[in-house]
């Protein structure tokens, strides 16, 4: 395991959000990133909050997607958080994405089923980068199309696995989900 350094972007390539994670699991198709409890998070040089528990990144290489399993420090699942961004760029010990500011949540300890949400974050995003319209028809249908994907997630799956899952899913909206 390498210690790896996750930098969030806007779309004007701008890092607004940064931590460090351990890479645990890489291949062609992407990686798996872990954080624990007590990870800081960073908004530019600040520390925005630091988390209370651990997380499980999922970095496709090629789809438009990352995946959070958010899990208490026992190990208990608390939700799944799917963001809609570009596919991970790593470099080295560096992993950087595009968020767009859409995302998908389902909150397991209430056993809520999955939802789109953030669609006011979204917009205003559209309206501040100038996202076009068809990046806005692909991220709207990478996020139905990611509801899918979270509802049969399965939860601390086999890495492998697990990233073979996600192009599974997700290829089912392949034409409209390439490029996000």
């Amino acid at each position: 395991m390498r210690q790896i350094t996750i930098e969030a972007l806007k779309a004007d390539g701008r890092c607004y959000r940064h931590w460090v994670g351990m890479l645990s699991h890489i291949e062609q198709c992407g990686c798996v990133i872990d954080t624990s409890p007590g990870t800081a998070i960073y908004s530019g040089d600040e520390v925005g909050w630091v988390q209370n528990s651990a997380i499980r990144y999922y970095f496709p290489s090629t789809l438009p997607i990352n995946l959070l399993e958010v899990s208490s420090a026992d190990g208990l699942p608390i939700e799944i958080y799917l963001n809609v961004a570009s596919p991970m760029q790593l470099d080295s010990n560096l992993l950087q994405y595009t968020d767009y500011e859409l995302d998908v949540v389902r909150d397991l300890e209430k056993a809520h089923e999955p939802r789109v949400v953030d669609h006011d974050e979204f917009e205003e995003a559209r309206l501040i980068y100038g996202y076009s319209d068809e990046l806005v028809k692909r991220c709207t249908a990478v996020s139905q199309a990611a509801i899918t994907l979270v509802e049969n997630w399965v939860f601390a799956d086999d890495p492998a696995a697990a990233l073979q899952r996600m192009e599974h899913f997700m290829s089912a909206s392949k034409d409209n989900v390439d490029g996000a």
